[in-house]
């Protein structure tokens, strides 16, 4: 993926900005005046997160506030947008695939876990 489509994330929400909006209700972006949400921000950007891989554990957590969270908030700004508008389809795109791995992943782990739950 190129530089040029990260760019053109500048005006929508970064990964942080999601997880603040998530974990405040919807009250809260963040505290873009503070230094340390600055160097915050610039960490987990997307481009950070899905070419360099850097928290990328944090990627089925976006994809489901994106697609489920923030559109069912009634408090949060971005409840009447739909999901391409927070992020390109792109960026959505790779966060799905991140999803999808981790349900599964996760699946696979309730079946061990749970004997009786293969047995259903």
């Amino acid at each position: 993926m190129s530089n040029e489509l990260y760019k053109s994330t500048e005006n929508l929400l970064s990964p942080l900005e999601l997880l603040n909006l998530y974990y405040s209700d919807g009250k809260s972006t963040g505290n873009k005046e503070s230094k340390l949400w600055r160097k915050m921000n610039a960490l987990l950007s997307w481009e950070n997160m899905l070419e360099r891989g850097y928290q990328a554990d944090l990627c089925p957590l976006l994809y489901y506030i994106i697609t489920r969270a923030l559109p069912r908030q009634g408090n949060g700004q971005e409840q009447n947008h739909a999901s391409n508008e927070i992020v390109p389809d792109s960026i959505l795109s790779q966060l799905k695939k991140h999803y999808l791995r981790s349900l599964c992943r996760n699946m696979i782990l309730l079946e061990e876990l749970n004997p009786n739950y293969a047995a259903h």
